[in-house]
């Protein structure tokens, strides 16, 4: 029988994490068991090509790039990396800095020498992710440095208990402890020798590069700065109402900026990375008058209603109704209306507005020479008109951490369209490969096929005339058992161009090196952009428009995941073709098929899976294991971007318990039924759900055409999603409603 079960609740989903592929709890509870981490920071789990057994081949590596002649330079580029002769081809300026011009129909950066520059950037030119917390863990590792020893120079400084197994190896490789001056200068040989130009975000500036004129890009000290009042419950983002902001702010800029203001490598400085500007309107109203930023609120909304607090109350729907404007200083505000979110998006606005403005003036008080790039933000940040348009007037370049498989290039089109057509940097990206055992995330099948998908990447968004270059996320590989400051759960991915070992990832780099050297014949379009033939890259999400047909429903239709009683209509197909996530899984599939009535509307997925019914996530997080999800909307069916306050993702859980989640809601809508069975012939499950109209704030009719789209989830452990179906969009369906499909009401 079936199980059967109403709306559940919880909170929001957000994006998939990098969870290392290794069963740490396992591994803590059996002190007996074989270490997970051999004595190199390898997996003990997987033997593969090129994998280390002994120090006698690490110090062998080591004798060979010693002997290792030096690169040649490329006669085509200037000491920086930019395009020789193009000053004088493009007329282009020579400042002395780098900066940003319009030439031969395009943006690019102008380096020092004034060519034409297009950042092939590496981030993280410093030891960071490879640092772990091995503290409290050691029986998962084969080998641990005793304090003081060859290995001091490991751990990481001032964060006890964190080694990096990476620095392990280089000094088992070259006999001495880390000289990070040394170790600089073999990156930057071993980048330019692949056609890299650049160090992007997290780059320690070193002399080696400076005597090897290599550029990098910094960050603006605004992260986790000591007396920077912080937004509560917004990571990184500091409060600009707040006049302590000013002053600290003004204060770390004079000590830090002065110093670096007329070196000649520096590209530019972010402003920040991934703050989550989107929860501000969710965030601000629950905050007390603690909070700068909840009293300005006040003040907006006492300018806004005239002092009238019982219209406020009747336009937010207050549950207690408030007595007074001065009531709500410290009490929290639910945003539950239109007219609650649509004070709420003013406010952002004005929030906007202030930090860019308060962020620029001071950089341009104390550094007038070099470029403010952004603030790195994710796609669904990015994916606001507001916040875009308002930062454009402040910055030099817009930012986005661009993580995908298929470019959309009409979502980049539409931010640069909504910053005043600024130049565009797509500042963090990768893909990896769990062949030696580490995590995934933009997964591809093997390292050739990172090297693929790079090419792709840089090719295509190297020929959209705006877009001004790109920085690789990252230099080394993240350590296997979490990279350290997210303690025993943080991310452990294939993401460097290098192993832990220091080996390199030939079959990557050799490709990407194909992209990198021809980088200016693609830019100016000399060349066509390389694809790559692959489903996930060619970039069928949300290019076009499919129509669902939704037949009327039968009478009495039955919740009970069978399809007794449901209309004859053929169902929709969603394959291997739909990847839209993680690696393709031949045998991963689904069928789909809808109708309704004036009350409801019915779904019914048959799902293939190899691992079903793997969902130990509940409500907000359903979408990290087996189950589907839907999104629905009605209002202004031509505009992409962000969704709409009556936009609905509709989380639809297929776990042992089913359920049912509406993301983004506080109150969830009641009467939503659904009914989960296992498929007998074929190793799989349907889902069946009943959801009303009225929890999507809709009212059917016949003809009528709706905003819609529907995923599959596929996870093998229930905790972490491992793959994902689309039938029309993109993986960004959940913050850009620009790739949906439509439903017809028949």
């Amino acid at each position: 029988m079936p199980t059967i079960h109403n709306t559940a609740t919880m909170t929001r989903p957000g994006l998939t994490a990098l969870l290392p592929l290794l069963c740490l709890t396992a591994a803590l509870a059996d002190p007996d068991a074989t270490p997970l981490v051999d004595r190199f920071g390898q997996s003990n789990r997987v033997e593969y090509p090129g994998k280390i057994h002994s120090e006698e081949e690490l110090r062998a590596d080591g004798v060979k790039e010693s002997g290792e002649p030096e690169h040649p330079g490329n006669t085509s580029l200037d000491q920086y990396g930019g395009l020789a002769g193009s000053q004088q081809s493009l007329n282009l300026r020579k400042t002395g800095y780098f900066h940003v011009e319009q030439a031969a129909g395009r943006w690019v950066f102008v380096t020092p020498e004034g060519n034409a520059f297009f950042q092939l950037g590496v981030c993280t030119l410093t030891p960071l992710d490879d640092y772990t917390l091995v503290k409290g863990r050691e029986q998962v590792f084969e080998f641990v440095p005793r304090p003081g020893d060859e290995f001091a120079s490991a751990w990481r400084p001032g964060s006890p208990g964190a080694l990096s197994y990476y620095l392990v190896n280089w000094i088992r490789k070259f006999g001495k402890p880390f000289d990070q001056e040394e170790w600089s200068a073999q990156v930057v040989k071993r980048l330019r020798s692949w056609g890299f130009n650049s160090g992007g975000a997290w780059t320690t500036p070193t002399a080696a590069m400076r005597k090897l004129s290599f550029p990098y890009t910094l960050m603006l000290p605004t992260d986790h700065l000591p007396g920077l009042p912080p937004v509560k419950g917004i990571d990184r983002l500091f409060d600009p109402f707040d006049p302590a902001s000013a002053k600290v702010l003004e204060a770390a800029f004079a000590k830090r900026l002065p110093e670096r203001a007329s070196d000649p490598l520096i590209i530019g400085y972010f402003l920040g990375n991934e703050q989550l500007f989107e929860n501000l309107p969710k965030v601000i109203p629950s905050l007390d008058g603690k909070s700068a930023s909840k009293r300005r609120l006040v003040e907006l909304l006492r300018a806004k209603y005239g002092e009238d607090i019982a219209r406020f109350n009747t336009a937010w729907q207050t549950k207690t109704p408030l007595p007074s404007f001065d009531a709500m200083i410290d009490t929290p505000l639910e945003v539950s209306t239109r007219e609650a979110a649509g004070d709420m998006k003013e406010f952002y606005a004005l929030f906007a507005d202030t930090y860019y403005a308060l962020v620029s003036g001071l950089f341009k008080k104390y550094d007038q020479n070099h470029l403010l790039l952004g603030s790195r933000w994710q796609p669904g940040t990015a994916n606001n008109e507001i916040l875009v348009s308002t930062a454009a007037k402040y910055v030099d370049v817009i930012s986005v951490n661009y993580y995908t498989y298929a470019i959309e290039t009409s979502f980049l089109q539409r931010i640069h369209d909504w910053s005043s057509e600024r130049p565009m940097l797509l500042s963090e990206w990768h893909y990896t490969c769990t062949d030696q055992g580490l995590a995934g995330g933009k997964e591809v099948s093997s390292q050739r096929e990172r090297g693929l998908a790079y090419r792709n990447y840089v090719e295509t968004v190297g020929a959209l005339p705006f877009v001004i270059g790109s920085q690789w996320f990252s230099y080394v590989d993240q350590a296997i058992t979490g990279r350290w400051f997210e303690g025993f759960r943080g991310e452990g991915g294939n993401i460097g161009l290098v192993d832990v070992t220091d080996r390199p990832y030939l079959p990557f780099v050799n490709e990407a090196k194909i992209t990198n050297d021809e980088i200016y014949d693609i830019i100016f379009a000399k060349r066509a952009p390389f694809q790559f033939d692959d489903p996930r890259f060619t970039g069928r999400g949300g290019s076009g428009r499919k129509v669902m047909a939704v037949a009327k429903a039968t009478e009495g239709l039955q919740i009970d995941g069978a399809s007794g009683g449901w209309p004859g209509i053929p169902p929709e197909t969603l394959t291997s073709k739909n990847v839209s996530l993680g690696p393709v899984e031949e045998t991963f599939s689904a069928t789909c098929r809808f109708c309704w009535d004036e009350t409801y509307l019915y779904l019914l997925v048959d799902v293939n899976d190899r691992t079903p019914r793997q969902n130990g996530r509940a409500a907000g997080s359903l979408w990290m294991g087996d189950g589907v999800e839907l999104f629905i909307g009605y209002e202004d069916p031509e505009e992409a971007g962000e969704l709409r306050f009556s936009d609905r993702q509709i989380l639809l859980g297929a776990g042992v318990q089913p359920s049912i989640h509406f993301a983004k809601l506080t109150m969830q809508p009641a009467g939503t039924r659904i009914a989960v069975t296992d498929n007998v012939t074929t190793k799989g499950y349907t889902i069946e759900a009943a959801i009303p109209w009225k929890a999507l704030d809709i009212v059917p009719s016949k003809g009528a055409e709706i905003l819609f789209d529907i995923a599959v989830d596929d996870s093998e452990d229930g905790l972490a999603r491992r793959r994902q179906l689309m039938w029309n969009g993109s993986s960004r369906n959940s913050s850009d409603r620009g790739g949906w499909g439509r439903a017809k009401l028949n």
